[in-house]
């Protein structure tokens, strides 16, 4: 009888040393091969060296891992997993890191001449799986990552319908641009913020600026819409300023692919400065080149 109690012990200390990591409970594990496709870089763009990964699983603290290439992550907890990846530049921060649904990040904001300005979206590739780690096994994971901002491409052609000098340069600004970025639903949150930007001068007449945004805010049901105003102030040879605004809060309210082009004439009348839209061009980034 004796033995046979020995025995059953043995076999219990055996199957708890080598079955799993034993705290209070006990906890499986198992590897993941991690493969990265990059068919939806960018023509131009460079392969970003550091890709920050995330592992969302089951009641298990979030996983955090930075990677360079393809490869293997071993002690992965067993179960379903989110897993989301996405190069981390420097000026971009995480918020909710704790839970994959409150996982944002955010761009650095600044309070000037009393309203809350924000800088402009570096260029940033996401993707998120969901994947079944096995324990003891090893699981394949291939993410995908693609541009998830927005770049606003615009063009304005200075007509000078009254014998004024010849413009200088032109300064503008944007508002209800998006602060942060709600990763669950891979889409910008609800925020708002200016984004200053001054043009380069391309021609006597002519003048460019590409930005790019987290996202301009589309209407929310139940909510009320945050206006997308484009102010700008267009500075003369001999020093005489003229300024005017554009509400472009209808026009952006459909604006869901990667890139916009946006051509707006600036008039100088006897009566001052206005702004109307020439032309307005919407692109997947898959169909322009990064020069």
């Amino acid at each position: 009888m004796i033995k046979k109690i020995q025995l059953l012990l043995l076999i219990t200390l055996v199957l708890l040393s080598s079955s799993c990591d034993f705290s209070e409970e006990c906890h499986y594990k198992g590897d993941v091969q991690v493969c990265f496709d990059w068919k939806k870089l960018v023509n131009g763009d460079a392969i970003p060296q550091r890709m920050e990964t995330f592992f969302y699983g089951e009641g298990n603290t979030p996983q955090s891992f930075i990677l360079s290439k393809d490869t293997l992550l071993t002690g992965i907890a067993a179960g379903q997993q989110q897993v989301v990846t996405l190069n981390h530049p420097s000026q971009v921060t995480f918020t909710g890191t704790d839970n994959f649904e409150t996982l944002q990040l955010c761009l650095p904001t600044f309070m000037e001449k009393g309203s809350l300005h924000t800088t402009e979206a570096p260029m940033i590739y996401m993707d998120q799986q969901q994947i079944k780690v096995e324990p003891y096994d090893t699981v394949s994971c291939r993410l995908a990552p693609q541009p998830v901002i927005q770049q606003v491409n615009f063009e304005f052609e200075v007509i000078r319908d009254i014998a004024v000098a010849a413009p200088l340069k032109l300064d503008t600004e944007l508002s209800g641009v998006s602060t942060a970025y709600l990763i669950s639903r891979m889409e910008a949150a609800r925020s708002s913020a200016m984004l200053g930007f001054s043009t380069k001068k391309e021609s006597e007449n002519e003048f460019k600026k590409s930005i790019r945004v987290l996202g301009l805010n589309p209407s929310v049901s139940g909510l009320e819409a945050i206006p997308k105003i484009l102010s700008a102030s267009l500075t003369l040879e001999d020093g005489h300023l003229y300024s005017s605004e554009i509400d472009l809060t209808s026009k952006f309210e459909n604006f869901q692919t990667g890139v916009l082009t946006c051509r707006i004439e600036i008039h100088i009348t006897n009566q001052g400065m206005n702004m109307q839209i020439a032309d307005w061009k919407t692109l997947d980034w898959g169909d322009i080149h990064l020069q």
